[in-house]
């Protein structure tokens, strides 16, 4: 479930997405039902008294409740997804800046690196400000509405005392109670923002927790791999639209040191987490020296493997460059003659601009 898991991802979704669920239902069944209940008991309330201040009673509640919230929530929905993204960028980015904090000050990198985390944090702070300008619009319109809705009650209330179809007394009380009782319809109108980082946050989790097991099939067979053949095989992850591999077959002879090239992302290492059965794949077929790997038992075929992950580094450097390690005192003389002890003089050679390569 982790191999595809970035660590910014998932450090965001241990500190920040389950705290918001939690906080999410924690605070949200009990305005609702306060409000519900508010607004059955005000409206019969007002009724009593008059159909006209019942109803504009109800229609702000249901402006403050429903109305106005999921108007905003459309707007603050795609602003969240791309403050998630930015925030999990920024995550990412701030690990790998630690990680790497000997490689940065070895090579006199930490302003530039530095700058560019300054950037990546603006980034996320300009996010985070076009969300609260959208929940501080929601609230202006919401506190709009209320004043509005205070003075119609108002008007309605001291126009029926005029026309005695109220007292005096009566009037006030009701004007009294509409203006104490937004407080649950306001507190509701507060849901919209919680609710779509709830959401969001649900999606991250149930995506790493959701994902599909592999068949846990086979016996304890053991096997000696001399070759590997891979025939017509299908492949794609789940979220993915079109398939990392179709129809793919390859032999792989013992003997000799295999390379798979390709840019990141075109399946080089999915490939051997294939051949490992980290993975099911749709159709094909992987053979062990001539035994279907489905035959062999997951946890027992993977333990026959020494799998080394690649770790991708920050920079870039020569041959040179990374034997080095920034030290000016060792001559390519030097350099060479370690390696011809260590039997990598001719690949060093061979390669196309010699220590300089990349």
């Amino acid at each position: 479930k982790l191999d595809r898991q970035d660590s910014g991802s998932l450090l965001k979704m241990i500190g920040e997405d389950i705290e918001a669920l939690e906080v999410f239902f924690a605070h949200t069944i009990a305005p609702i039902c306060t409000g519900i209940l508010v607004a059955l008991g005000l409206t019969v309330y007002f009724a009593l008294s008059s159909w006209g201040l019942a109803l504009l009673a109800l229609v702000t509640y249901a402006l403050l409740a429903i109305a106005i919230p999921n108007r905003f929530a459309q707007q603050l929905e795609p602003l969240l997804k791309e403050q998630n993204a930015s925030r999990k960028g920024y995550v990412s980015y701030f690990i790998e800046s630690l990680k790497s904090m000997k490689d940065l000050m070895q090579f006199q990198q930490t302003d530039a690196r530095f700058a560019k985390l300054i950037q990546k944090s603006q980034e996320v702070n300009g996010q985070e400000r076009k969300v609260a300008q959208t929940n501080f619009m929601q609230y202006a319109v919401s506190f709009l509405v209320v004043g509005l809705s205070i003075m119609c009650f108002a008007w309605l209330t001291f126009d029926l005392v005029g026309s005695q179809s109220l007292d005096l007394a009566t009037g006030v009380a009701l004007l009294v109670s509409f203006t104490s009782s937004f407080a649950p319809f306001l507190e509701l109108s507060r849901l919209p923002l919680g609710f779509k980082r709830a959401m969001n946050a649900g999606r991250n989790i149930y995506a790493l927790l959701d994902e599909k097991e592999a068949e846990r099939t086979g016996d304890l067979v053991e096997v000696s791999v001399k070759d590997i053949a891979i025939e017509q095989l299908d492949f794609d992850y789940d979220d993915r639209e079109t398939g990392l591999y179709r129809n793919l077959s390859v032999q792989f002879e013992q003997g000799g040191i295999i390379g798979l090239v390709g840019e990141s992302g075109a399946g080089k290492s999915t490939l051997m987490k294939l051949i490992m059965r980290w993975y099911d794949w749709k159709q094909g077929q992987i053979r062990l020296s001539g035994l279907d790997s489905r035959q062999v038992d997951k946890a027992h075929l993977q333990g026959s493997f020494a799998y080394v992950p690649q770790v991708p580094q920050i920079f870039r450097q020569t041959i040179r460059e990374n034997l080095v390690l920034g030290r000016t005192d060792v001559s390519d003389e030097t350099i060479m003659d370690l390696a011809e002890k260590c039997h990598m003089k001719e690949r060093i050679l061979a390669a196309p601009q010699g220590l300089d390569t990349l």
